[in-house]
């Protein structure tokens, strides 16, 4: 026996039909494969994707290549200079995103999830979203310019300025978003109503909630810089209107330079030798009042 030969098929040979059932339904699912990764039309969901964004985040949307591809978590979906403009002419550009389907046991509720990765000029993004649940994300943000955001439904303008770096598990509820946001700020700027023009800040952190009745529980507030530290705790009362929405905070005010000591106690604000103070902040978002 020559033992460098093994099995022959001979050209007339049929292959067992056990292995032809086993072997089609694999080629067919290649041959799927291959189409939806490669020649699957991707273009042609380029308006659909673009009105979607468009409802849900209120901004004028376009992009400029809509493609796809194999990922880790399967099939993608892949935007080039992905742009949002807001009436405001404020805009967000991320030069790459992609869609692929999340790894969450959702699915086997019913529920789709897919985890969205979008990198640019104006930061990073990269978490799950629930399209038919409201929509709802979880996940990160990083380096975004909290500038960009349209933000100015909670305060125009809004009083904090930076790089923003953010955990966030968020929902849709009846009066807006609703759940946690834990955040991080840096090398940024704060305006506070007694002082006329903003002072800076190197950090800033907090930790905050929203509930379905609009109602926003603040956990942790706090920020510091060489001009001003401060922290603060409460509530911000739910107002179909949220510049008119009533504040209920503890505010612990350490004022380090000396000139900004004067200007703060010019109006009003009764500080310790030392520049500090205790205080209660009520008011409105928009008119804030310090006691």
């Amino acid at each position: 026996m020559d033992s460098g030969t093994g099995p022959q098929i001979s050209p007339g040979t049929r292959l067992p039909r056990s292995l032809v059932t086993v072997l089609l339904p694999v080629a067919s699912l290649i041959l799927v494969g291959i189409f939806l990764l490669v020649l699957f039309p991707y273009e042609r969901f380029h308006d659909l994707v673009v009105t979607r964004l468009s409802q849900a985040t209120g901004a004028s949307v376009s992009l400029e290549h809509l493609g796809g591809g194999p990922s880790i978590g399967g099939p993608s979906l892949t935007a080039t200079n992905l742009r949002f403009r807001w009436p405001d002419r404020r805009e967000l550009v991320f030069e790459r995103t992609r869609v692929r389907p999340a790894w969450s046991l959702s699915w086997l509720r019913g529920e789709p999830a897919l985890h969205v990765d979008a990198r640019g000029p104006a930061g990073r993004l990269d978490g799950s979203v629930w399209p038919s649940s409201g929509p709802a994300f979880d996940g990160r943000v990083r380096g975004v310019e909290i500038g960009l955001l349209p933000l100015d439904h909670l305060a125009d303008p809004f009083p904090l300025l930076g790089r923003l770096d953010a955990r966030l598990d968020l929902r849709s509820g009846p009066g807006g978003p609703t759940g946690e946001i834990r955040f991080e700020a840096r090398e940024g700027s704060v305006a506070l109503p007694w002082v006329p023009f903003d002072i800076p800040y190197q950090e800033a952190h907090g930790e905050i909630e929203r509930s379905e009745s609009g109602a926003i529980a603040v956990r942790q507030l706090e920020l510091s810089g060489p001009m001003i530290s401060a922290s603060a705790e409460g509530s911000v009362a739910a107002n179909p209107r949220p510049e008119m929405a009533a504040l209920d905070l503890e505010l612990d005010l350490a004022v380090v330079d000396p000139g900004l000591q004067t200007m703060v106690r010019s109006y009003g604000v009764q500080l310790d030798a030392d520049g500090s103070a205790r205080l209660q902040v009520s008011g409105t978002l928009s008119y804030p009042v310090l006691q």
